[in-house]
C-alpha cells in the first residue's frame, strides 16, 4: 500500500530560529503561513478534474475561491455525510456510484476499493513569494491534514503526496522553490484505500483541514528530537534524557558544536551541556545528552510546573547556526498494584470525548473554541480527554 510518495519521516513539533531574539520573541524568520484565500475546484469525478496542475504556467484565475483550512462540504461543494460505523462511500444513504460491489449495502465486498464514478476531487491553487534569503535554505512545505489524500505541484515540479487525514505531510521543496513569486497545487481525493482505516462515528468531510506553511532551516540543521523526562524512584530528582538527531545537507562533512539548556520559570540555568561533533555529508548524525535535576519541581495536573528546554548549533567559528526550544515537565506515570499512579500519588481518571467539529466550521476549529472546550474541562474537574 502506498501512504505517500518524497513524504518526510514525522519528527518532533517544534519551530526552527536563527538566533535567540527570534525564539523569545517566537517569531521566526524563516516562516510563511499559506492559509487564506485560494483558487478552487470541485468536480464529482475523478476522470474530470484538472490534468494540467503540472504545468507551470497553468491559468487558475476562473476557479472559485475557498478558504484554507476549511472542509469544502461547509463551503458549498458537494455533501457531507454523517453515518456511524458504515463505511460512507458505501450506498448507504448516500450519493454514491453503483460501480461496487456490497454486502448488504454497507460494506463494500472488495476492500481497498472505492468508487470510481463518485468520488470527489478538490484542486487548489495559490500564489505566494519568498526573498533571496530563502535560497540559502533547506525548505519544507508542511500540510497540517488533508482529507483524505493528496498530490503536490510546486512551480510545476510534482513534490509528492500523501494520504493519513489527520496527520501532517511534509515535504522537502528547496530544489523546486523559486525567488520571487512560487505557484503551489495541491490536488485531494476525498476517497483513498486508507479511508478503509478512518471510519469513525463522526462527519465524513473532505478538504484540507489545518494549517500550510513553508519554512527554512539551515543546511545543517536539527532534524529530530526526543525528551523523555521523569523522577526517580524516591519522586525526588528528574532524570533528563535527550536524543537530538542532525541533518547535513551541505556537499561536504563539518564540525559543528550542539548545546542544550535547561531554564527554570525565572531564567535561570539549572543545567546544560555541550558536544562537538562532525556533521557528515547527506547524513544524519545523532547526539544523546543525560542529566540529573536534583530536586525538579514536579509537572502534576494541580501544579503544572515547566522548564523550558534550549537547543542550539553553532559552526566551528562558534556563530550560531540554529536554535528552537520547547517546554518539559518533570512526572512519573506508573501502574502499581492496579492503581494508576501520578509522581507516586493515587488518581482517579474523570473523562471525556471529543472531536474537532464545529457547527459553522466542520473539522476547523479556531483557537477560541479550543480554548473554550478546555476551560469547561477543567470547570467540571476533567483530567483526561480521548481524542478521536
Amino acid at each position: 500500500q502506498v501512504i505517500g510518495e518524497n513524504k518526510l519521516p514525522a519528527h518532533a513539533s517544534f519551530t526552527s530560529f536563527s538566533n535567540s531574539e527570534e525564539r523569545e520573541a517566537k517569531q521566526a524568520k524563516y516562516f510563511k503561513l499559506l492559509n487564506g484565500t485560494w483558487k478552487f475546484n470541485w468536480v464529482k469525478n475523478p476522470k474530470d478534474r484538472p490534468t494540467s496542475l503540472m504545468d507551470p504556467e497553468f491559468d487558475a484565475s476562473d476557479w472559485d475561491d475557498i478558504k484554507v483550512p476549511s472542509n469544502w462540504e461547509v463551503e458549498g461543494f458537494g455533501v457531507p455525510i454523517y453515518v456511524n460505523h458504515q463505511y460512507e462511500f458505501a450506498d448507504y444513504k448516500a450519493p454514491i456510484a453503483d460501480d461496487m460491489e456490497f454486502i448488504d449495502k454497507i460494506y463494500p465486498k472488495n476492500p481497498g476499493d472505492v468508487p470510481d464514478e463518485y468520488n470527489p476531487v478538490g484542486s487548489y491553487v495559490r500564489e505566494f513569494t519568498v526573498d533571496k534569503d530563502w535560497k540559502n535554505k533547506e525548505v519544507f512545505l508542511h500540510i497540517g491534514a488533508m482529507k483524505s489524500g493528496g498530490f503536490v505541484w510546486l512551480n510545476g515540479k510534482y513534490i509528492g503526496y500523501s494520504q493519513g487525514s489527520k496527520l501532517p505531510a511534509e515535504f522537502n521543496i528547496s530544489e523546486a522553490l523559486k525567488t520571487g513569486k512560487n505557484t503551489i497545487a495541491l490536488q485531494v481525493f476525498r476517497w483513498t484505500d486508507g479511508s478503509y482505516l478512518e471510519c469513525q462515528d463522526f462527519w465524513r468531510i473532505s478538504g484540507i483541514e489545518r494549517d500550510v506553511f513553508i519554512y527554512g532551516q539551515p543546511k545543517i540543521r536539527i532534524q529530530d528530537f526526543e525528551i523523555v523526562s521523569t523522577l526517580d524512584d524516591a519522586y525526588q530528582n528528574g532524570e533528563l534524557s535527550i536524543d537530538i538527531d542532525i541533518k547535513n545537507h551541505l556537499n561536504k562533512n563539518k564540525a559543528i558544536s550542539l548545546t542544550y539548556s535547561v531554564l527554570d520559570a525565572n531564567k535561570n540555568i539549572i543545567v546544560s551541556d555541550v558536544k562537538s561533533l562532525n556533521a557528515i555529508n547527506d547524513q544524519t548524525t545523532s547526539v544523546h545528552f543525560q542529566a540529573i535535576i536534583p530536586r525538579a519541581k514536579q509537572w502534576s495536573a494541580e501544579h503544572p510546573n515547566l522548564y523550558t528546554l534550549i537547543i542550539e548549533t553553532k559552526n566551528d567559528k562558534g556563530e550560531l547556526l540554529e536554535t528552537t526550544s520547547t517546554k518539559i515537565g518533570f512526572r512519573s506515570v506508573e501502574i502499581k498494584n492496579g492503581l494508576l499512579l501520578i509522581n507516586g500519588q493515587r488518581i482517579t481518571l474523570k473523562g471525556v470525548n471529543t472531536q474537532e467539529t464545529d457547527p459553522e466550521t466542520g473539522h476547523i476549529m479556531s483557537e477560541e473554541l479550543i480554548l473554550k472546550d478546555i476551560r469547561l474541562w477543567k470547570e467540571n474537574n476533567i483530567n483526561a480527554v480521548r481524542l478521536s
